[in-house]
């Protein structure tokens, strides 16, 4: 999952759909994010936004690492909840989006 911080006066959408497209070389438009909850961050007064997109499999078929990335592994949601590398946070906040979806 791609991630990072808001640069300058970008909104939340603009930053996630660039760290999308410098983390994987996925440009999607803005109507494509179909879900977002924000999160309280501890002891700060930021907060951490998670998005849901659409993608479909020839843009998920080009994805290409920029600087940051090292490898990718697309796999099933269920896998990836019960990872033992996946990042627990986002694990959390995926099955928030998972019981919204359903």
């Amino acid at each position: 999952m791609p991630g990072g911080g808001r640069e300058g006066t970008e909104t939340p959408e603009q930053c996630v759909l660039r760290e999308l497209h410098e983390e994987f070389s996925i440009r999607l438009a803005k109507d494509r994010l179909r879900y977002r909850r924000d999160y309280s961050v501890p002891n700060r007064r930021a907060k951490s936004c998670f998005f849901g997109a659409s993608v479909y499999p020839s843009e998920i078929s080009s994805i290409e690492f920029g600087k940051e990335g090292q490898y990718w592994k697309l796999m099933d949601v269920e896998e990836y909840l019960c990872h033992k590398d996946g990042i627990p946070t986002l694990q959390a906040r995926l099955r928030d989006y998972m019981g919204h979806a359903s």
